[in-house]
């Protein structure tokens, strides 16, 4: 699993927009009412492993399916069954092939709470 922070970018009619700082995965667009519903204010926490059976419980967890392919990322869509409010999601080549994935993602988006991290963790993990 790797965990990705993400930091408010800017606000769109219907959506906020988070991005992280090296682009790892393309901006995130949160609709305002999942906004609200899970707490998130300025800064979330985007985690990426091959199946939802992986990732912990809480949050936003969907399932992505590949949807397009370019030179450096792949953009994912939600799976018919999930909810939906999401949409699209780029991930670069290179997390993809840390992970190990072939055509399915899953992802928990949640708030980032800069006061359960402990001094000096590490935010990144890979399993």
């Amino acid at each position: 699993m790797y965990s990705f922070y993400m930091r408010y970018y800017k606000k769109t009619p219907n959506k906020t927009v988070f991005t992280e700082g090296m682009n790892r995965i393309g901006r995130i667009y949160i609709p305002h009412q999942l906004k609200s519903r899970l707490g998130i204010v300025d800064e979330i926490l985007v985690q990426l492993d091959t199946d939802k059976k992986y990732l912990p419980p809480g949050g936003y967890v969907t399932s992505l399916k590949i949807n397009k392919e370019y030179e450096a990322c792949v953009r994912f869509s939600e799976n018919l069954n999930e909810l939906g409010e999401i949409g699209y999601v780029y991930v670069r080549r290179e997390v993809l092939d840390a992970l190990g994935v072939d055509n399915q993602l899953a992802m928990r988006i949640v708030p980032y709470d800069i006061t359960r991290q402990k001094e000096g963790a590490l935010i990144e993990t890979a399993g």
